[in-house]
């Protein structure tokens, strides 16, 4: 396959088959890096929430957030029964 673009010319091979039956390798975890960039970003969020609403703002948004993560926990959870039955 011979691609031309603003004079210059380049070839690409397709290789099919053999590359197609390697499985991918292990990657690299990286839910640690994710939850202390979440726990970074939350207290971020919370600290500019009091400094321009106060405290109680805080409050109501993490039970508000912590609500909506323990629905969502709960009705997976639900969902997996089902699925198990």
């Amino acid at each position: 396959m011979i691609f031309q673009e603003s004079g210059l010319r380049s070839r690409c091979t397709i290789t099919r088959g053999a590359d197609m039956r390697h499985y991918p390798q292990k990657v690299e975890n990286y839910t640690n890096a994710f939850l202390i960039t979440a726990g970074l970003t939350l207290f971020m969020a919370f600290f500019t929430l009091a400094a321009l609403k106060g405290i109680v703002w805080v409050i109501l948004s993490a039970a508000l957030i912590d609500a909506v993560i323990r629905a969502g926990d709960t009705r997976l959870r639900a969902s997996e029964v089902r699925e198990d039955s």
